[in-house]
């Protein structure tokens, strides 16, 4: 690549059988590197388990810049008492994929999103 993007994201739940092959390359790029693996529920492939995502997360964490979570699976991906994982800026995310969610809807997201930062992920 000529200019290469800002960020390169790796989603995890997508890339399981080329997990080998990927821990070889990724290492070359000169680019950030955000990292997930999705919740079935939330849009990830494979119908993951929280462990196995978090096995995959806890693999290619020495590689990533960025780990990007869903507030769904925040405890259950361990990240908060790793060490390993201070080093790195967490994305919390949330997704809806059948409909925009109402306001008050958001405001209680964020307002969980909020008390998950206060316990330092």
């Amino acid at each position: 690549m000529k200019t290469p993007p800002d960020v390169f994201e790796l989603r995890l739940d997508h890339l399981i059988g080329l997990l080998d092959e990927l821990e070889k390359k990724v290492s070359i790029l000169r680019t950030p590197l955000l990292i997930t693996a999705r919740h079935p529920s939330e849009g990830g492939a494979n119908r993951l388990s929280s462990q196995r995502r978090r096995e995959l997360l806890l693999r290619f964490l020495p590689y990533a810049r960025y780990v990007d979570v869903e507030l769904r699976s925040v405890k259950s991906s361990g990240l908060c008492s790793n060490k390993r994982a201070e080093k790195n800026s967490s994305i919390i995310s949330f997704h809806n994929l059948k409909e925009t969610p109402n306001v008050r809807t958001l405001k209680a997201k964020t307002r969980a999103v909020r008390a998950v930062g206060r316990q330092q992920l």
